[in-house]
């Protein structure tokens, strides 16, 4: 721009008037009437008259129109206002100033921007750049008010006290927003209540007036995020991660010291196994994606995967392998790499089938699922077996006892008797062998029965040998008929206190039949013999 040009308007001199009439180049003369005299000079200077001009370069010492400057301070008055551009629809549009306020539009007639100069509030159509911008002040304050993110849509706050630039104290209550569905601004507004903070979700609600916002809740992107509190002048404020501007987070900013690479730039992992305490991760928390490359030499399909996939503790020799093929879940090898003596089956015809040691070869176990039966071959030892059925097989080196206690049958495993037991535990019977002799032989002051029900007998098939002992107390013995293979050899003993023996017979001839009786009868013995009913006494003297 030029140089500023100043111009100053043409000066025409005053011309003195005098008084005196020696002095006066003019004649002196009365009025009419009398009054006072006029006076005028005799000559008038030779002085130009300025030529009549237009200012067109100057409109005034403040405002140079030429340079479009203003040079000076203008006062506006209460009224009136400035419009720069001209709005034609389509074309151009303007902007006015007036003491109301601030409004351009655009060439299409719509508002672009506007600021009330009443109340202070701007609308912009447009976005707003700026370095730092700071909202929500339309009342200066302090707070105490600590502010607490609890879950993705709720944030609460504790109470506190609110100031404002006046020095009024708005002692407020604690309280939540409740499960928000959109962006919430928190204030408090006096003219509602001085203790009970509102919200909104219409930010124009939030300022304005006596209103002071204290605090912008954003909801949490899941569940697992919570929400986001922007605080206005309080503690506890909540920063999404997303709003933080790149690299503006350093070190000294920071209440830990995080772990960084030791030696070459990336080898965090490196550092860590080097020191100390060493890391060590959940299986859990492991996962291998189908993208992971592995070093040479290593074989991902021989290890355990989350699903499917196989393992194997060895190359060969004694080892497990976990689903060598599709039907067997387990299989345990011995030392010669084949013979199986642990399998647990998962697919096909035998699926939930476990084999325990060579049951094929005779010594095993097998559960069949499908049959829901556990089946043994071979020997069993055992400490105890209790409530089940044994089928078969052998039982060696055991007590086996009908029930635990009472009326019981046991068979001791280090004897070789079978004994018989009352209610009371008590001995009251035993089959033995003693070594010499098999016997069967009460107990417990008990008697000794050998009996058989209406329709059967007691049969003797071999040779009754008394073995020095007596057939003592025999009530009656009543044989109808006797046949014996050989004798009976009482071994010199006797037969003592039969009240009553009688054999009868009777042959094929039913009119012919014979007997013979041995009895006391009348503190005498008597023998008698029968034949066709009649009586003949042997003998009436002792036998």
């Amino acid at each position: 721009m030029s140089e500023l040009k100043t111009y100053y308007p043409n000066t025409i001199e005053d011309q003195p008037l005098s008084v005196s009439s020696e002095d006066s180049p003019i004649a002196v003369g009365s009025q009419a009437g009398g009054g006072n005299t006029v006076v005028a000079p005799a000559s008038i200077l030779a002085t130009a008259i300025p030529t009549r001009g237009v200012a067109r370069e100057l409109l005034s010492l403040s405002l140079d129109t030429m340079a479009r400057t203003i040079l000076g301070n203008f006062t506006f008055g209460q009224v009136g206002a400035i419009q720069i551009g001209e709005y034609v629809s389509g074309t151009s549009g303007d902007i006015k100033i007036s003491p109301n306020g601030l409004v351009g539009r655009n060439s299409a007639g719509t508002t672009t921007f506007s600021i009330d100069g009443t109340t202070g509030n701007a609308t912009f159509l447009g976005t707003i750049s700026a370095g730092s911008v700071v909202v929500g002040y339309t009342r200066s304050f302090v707070s105490t008010i600590a502010w607490t993110s609890t879950d993705q849509d709720t944030a609460s706050w504790s109470t506190g006290t609110v100031t404002d630039a006046g020095g009024t104290a708005y002692s407020i209550a604690s309280g939540n927003t409740g499960n928000i569905a959109a962006k919430t601004y928190i204030y408090l507004d006096p003219d509602v209540s001085i203790t009970v903070l509102q919200t909104t979700t219409t930010a124009t609600n939030a300022v304005g007036g006596s209103k002071i916002l204290l605090a912008i809740v954003t909801a949490g992107a899941s569940a697992s995020i919570n929400c986001a509190i922007d605080v206005i002048t309080s503690s506890g404020t909540v920063i999404d991660g997303g709003r933080i501007t790149t690299n503006s987070v350093t070190l000294s900013q920071l209440n830990f010291t995080p772990l960084t690479s030791s030696g070459a730039t990336g080898a965090v992992i490196a550092t860590i196994n080097a020191s100390v305490e060493g890391i060590a991760i959940d299986a859990d928390n492991i996962s291998i994606s189908g993208s992971t490359t592995f070093s040479a030499g290593y074989d991902p399909t021989s290890k355990v995967a989350a699903l499917a996939g196989s393992y194997n503790s060895a190359a060969s020799a004694a080892r497990i392998s976990i689903f060598p093929d599709a039907n067997t879940g387990i299989v345990a090898y011995t030392t010669d790499g084949t013979s199986v003596v642990f399998k647990v089956e998962v697919g096909g015809t035998n699926v939930g089938d476990v084999t325990l040691g060579n049951y094929a070869g005779g010594v095993g176990m097998l559960w069949d699922q499908s049959a829901g039966a556990l089946y043994i071959k071979g020997n069993m030892t055992a400490g105890s077996i209790d409530g089940v059925t044994i089928t078969g097989g052998t039982i060696t080196g055991s007590t086996i006892k009908t029930k635990s206690t009472g009326v019981r049958v046991q068979m001791d495993a280090n004897d070789s008797n079978i004994g018989f037991y009352d209610a009371g535990n008590d001995l009251v019977g035993e089959m033995d062998d003693n070594g010499t002799d098999f016997y069967i032989q009460a107990h417990d002051g008990r008697n000794l029965a050998l009996g058989a029900d209406s329709t059967g007998k007691v049969y003797i098939n071999d040779t009754l040998d008394m073995n020095t002992n007596n057939i003592v107390s025999v009530g009656d013995i009543g044989v109808t008929t006797i046949s014996m293979a050989g004798a009976i050899d009482m071994n010199g003993n006797d037969i003592n206190e039969i009240d009553h023996a009688a054999f009868n017979s009777r042959s094929t001839n039913p009119s012919i039949s014979w007997g013979f009786w041995a009895f006391a009868s009348g503190g005498t013995y008597e023998m008698r013999m029968k034949v066709n009913g009649d009586n003949y006494n042997i003998s009436r003297s002792a036998v």
